[in-house]
């Protein structure tokens, strides 16, 4: 073990490494076991074939001119080689079609200019309004909601919006939950869900009376459970009842009073509330699934299954049931259309990813569950007939 120490400290670590990249879970102590003896294997034969050649007492190159001038030249042609591929972002060309697709989402102006309608806080204490979706010259008759995944939606809810020829209003902001009277602390003790953000939003929707429509979406799944699909070790988080009613409960509890607070809220004012149903977290980055399938081929057995998705959501899904029964909501389940024949979630077709991480819908994500709202647009269409003929009528 002493003579091959060198050759096990060089060749641990990219065995671990690049098995633990393609196998993508934690690794098993039977093929932990495994890697440690292909280790000492390999450790053996690099002794005998490349350090002993070199070292012993009949080197490959006796001349120690010569070996110094290889030298120089690997190190220059390396240097150069390092230099090219620096140059050119990498190796981009090796898979070209792998590159487009990641580009796609790495790329994503939808997605960025998205984040600049996250400034709501500002906008509303400089009495702005804000950003808006649909068609410009129409009245503003619904407004979407919520966090980091309502702000993934945002692609649908447009295209819907153009269709039908109306327009809403975004009011999202990352990690904020739409449950008024509710901060959350993480382990690391950092705050969200700041309830200023809320309490902004739900004054906005006060000072229009036409605005019907209210989308309510986030990572619901998250908030219930306190923690990510898939998420090990990580920040965990839990929320805290700001109104100081309500101390000790669960994070699913919590979510409960703070949802129902915002709905109570919203149907007073007589707003109907459509409350989406998360799509479902892929546990990996869709990236590096598409990218593995690719390159080595077969991937698709690690994405969940719908069955284990719902049976994961159970309490959510209970939840959700519960709060349908409540006069004016309507839940929409998008993680429906995003499975395959055997009930396996899908993350890319006709070339383009479905996701942009783990949990986020892409653009074309967005657009693919876009029908799901297609009775909620439809009914804000007919509302809004409805009440024109009635104007007229008068």
């Amino acid at each position: 073990i002493g003579l091959i120490s060198f050759s096990l400290y060089l060749w641990h670590w990219p065995l671990f490494a690049f098995a633990k990249y393609l196998i993508f879970r934690e690794l098993t102590p039977f093929e932990i076991t495994g890697i440690i003896f292909a280790t000492f294997l390999i450790s053996i034969f690099s002794l005998k074939f490349i350090e002993q050649p070199f070292r012993g007492t009949e080197p490959v190159l006796p001349d120690r001119k010569n070996l110094f001038a290889l030298s120089a030249m690997t190190m220059i042609i390396a240097s150069i080689i390092g230099t090219a591929i620096y140059l050119q972002k990498g190796l981009p060309g090796r898979y070209p079609d792998v590159s487009i697709v990641l580009k796609d989402i790495s790329d994503d102006p939808e997605w960025d200019k998205a984040g600049e309608y996250e400034k709501i806080t500002a906008r509303l204490s400089e009495g702005k309004v804000p950003a808006r979706v649909g068609v410009k010259n129409s009245t503003p008759s619904f407004i979407l909601w919520g966090d980091s995944h309502a702000r993934a939606l945002i692609p649908a809810v447009s295209l819907q919006a153009n269709q039908l020829g109306i327009s809403g209003f975004i009011t999202t902001q990352s990690s904020h939950p739409p449950i008024l009277g509710m901060d959350g602390i993480e382990s690391n003790m950092n705050v969200f869900c700041n309830h200023t953000f809320n309490d902004g939003v739900i004054s906005f929707i006060k000072q229009h009376p036409d605005m019907k429509t209210v989308i309510l979406a986030a990572v619901w799944e998250c908030y219930a459970n306190g923690i990510h699909f898939k998420q090990i070790g990580g920040t965990t988080l839990q929320f805290k009842d700001v109104t100081g009613i309500t101390r000790n409960q669960s994070n699913l509890s919590f979510l409960k009073i703070g949802l129902t607070r915002t709905i109570v809220a919203l149907t007073s004012l007589g707003c109907h509330v459509v409350i989406v149903s998360d799509v479902p977290d892929i546990g990996y980055d869709a990236g590096r699934i598409y990218w593995l399938s690719n390159i080595v081929g077969g991937s698709a057995f690690i994405l969940p299954t719908l069955a284990e998705y719902r049976e994961r959501n159970k309490n959510v899904y209970a939840l959700l049931s519960e709060l349908a029964l409540c006069r004016n909501v309507t839940i929409i389940y998008p993680e429906s259309l995003l499975v395959d024949k055997t009930g396996r979630t899908i993350i890319m077709a006709k070339n383009k990813l479905y996701y942009r991480d783990s949990q986020h819908l892409s653009k074309y994500g967005a657009e693919f569950v876009s029908p799901v709202f297609d009775e909620v647009f439809k009914t804000i269409v007919n509302k809004s007939i409805l009440q024109q003929s009635f104007s007229y009528m008068k």
